[in-house]
């Protein structure tokens, strides 16, 4: 079986993403976890190879070639990422495709909480990386990442606690 979480920054994906593998007892996997390594590989910060997917649409390729592999082979995975349900969407996987919802300034709090800075730098911040993810995710791939197409379950992360959000999914399984 395998569920994909997908949200914003800040929306609580990892969290949730987390604590649902762990109540499950299965496995879970970031796509963050994935981008890092592969930055990592090449011996370049985070930041610079964040850099480099901008203008490189190969890496941002890979990225999800190597989700949808992982998913592929999934029994009993948790795959949290920006476009996993989309990608296992497309690729016609996953039980549930879940995507937390949470409006800007909770998001940015939590950022700011989590990686420093003020809340008011970290929503500035998001929206550059948003507006840059969004423009990629349609040039690359046809994605409009506002779209709930793909996704069997809509939650507000905003309004509930991290457990009360694994007890949805899991209700929902």
């Amino acid at each position: 079986m395998l569920v994909t979480l997908s949200g914003l920054p800040g929306s609580g994906t990892t969290t949730a993403g987390r604590l649902l593998a762990d109540a499950l007892g299965w496995k879970f996997q970031s796509s963050g976890e994935l981008f890092r390594s592969m930055a990592d590989a090449r011996g370049v910060t985070l930041a610079e190879f964040g850099a480099l997917a901008e203008g490189d649409e190969r890496i941002d390729r890979e990225l999800d070639a190597r989700a949808v592999t992982l998913m592929r082979g999934a029994s009993g995975l948790v795959m949290e990422g920006r476009l996993a349900g989309w990608m296992a969407f497309r690729n016609g996987l996953g039980e549930a495709r879940v995507w937390l919802e949470s409006d800007a300034a909770t998001r940015a709090r939590r950022v700011a909480d989590r990686d420093g800075g003020s809340a008011s730098e970290q929503q500035a911040a998001m929206a550059v990386r948003e507006a840059s993810e969004s423009g990629r995710y349609r040039d690359y791939y046809d994605i409009d990442i506002a779209s709930r197409e793909p996704y069997t379950l809509d939650i507000d992360s905003g309004a509930l606690a991290p457990k009360a959000i694994v007890a949805r999914i899991r209700g929902a399984l």
